[in-house]
């Protein structure tokens, strides 16, 4: 039997703090979060609070909960549950899913900004072709923002300068071996640059670099 959570409330109105967030080539993006209050089922139309804290409704097309390490589609979830939910495409870490009639946000949680970034370019050397099957930089584009709709720690620029490619930044160097290795298993050939630490500029001109605590 489920125990919620003492924070939990049934009966209030719904409200979920999307934690993270997933795709699929069927469903679409998926928001993933744990029910703060309230109950909701399939087909129920709820209202969404980003960042502009203005609400926009959807319907919820599909609910699934954690059963281990697998997935069941649900009916109906409530307060406690752990729920991936369907049918919100322009969602992001830190929105609000809400009650269309009472929307209320909760307070937003934030994702940490890239550290380090990566140029990728199609390969144009003469010997192109010949490892992999996807070469043309349109489906490399293609691949590399569809990873953004799994991995929001990744954002993909478009170069502007001579050397054109894409810039990928993410959180660590380990992060795009990672992303490297999938793409290139999966048939895509590109060349790589080398890793830069991602600098700023603060309000006092100084120059500053990403710094983690432990």
């Amino acid at each position: 039997e489920k125990i919620p959570a003492p924070d939990c409330d049934d009966d209030a109105p719904f409200q979920m703090l999307v934690a993270d967030l997933d795709y699929s080539d069927y469903l679409g993006r998926m928001a993933i979060g744990k029910i703060r209050s309230g109950k909701v089922t399939n087909n129920d139309r709820l209202a969404i609070i980003g960042k502009d804290g203005v609400p926009k409704p959807f319907k919820v097309s599909q609910l699934q909960v954690y059963d281990g390490t697998s997935l069941n589609i649900a009916e109906s979830v409530s307060a406690g549950d752990i729920v991936i939910m369907s049918g919100v495409s322009n969602v992001f870490i830190g929105d609000t899913i809400c009650s269309a009639l009472e929307p209320a946000a909760l307070p937003r949680i934030e994702v940490d900004e890239p550290t380090v970034s990566m140029r990728i370019v199609p390969n144009n050397s003469p010997l192109s072709g010949r490892e992999g099957k996807y070469v043309q930089g349109s489906k490399i584009l293609e691949r590399l923002k569809k990873e953004t709709l799994r991995n929001v720690a990744l954002q993909i620029v478009e170069a502007t300068d001579s050397e054109g490619g894409y810039i990928v930044k993410g959180r660590g160097e380990f992060q795009m071996a990672i992303l490297i290795e999938t793409m290139r298993r999966e048939g895509f050939e590109f060349c790589v640059g080398r890793a830069k630490v991602i600098f700023k500029t603060d309000e006092n001109g100084n120059r500053t670099e990403p710094m983690e605590h432990v």
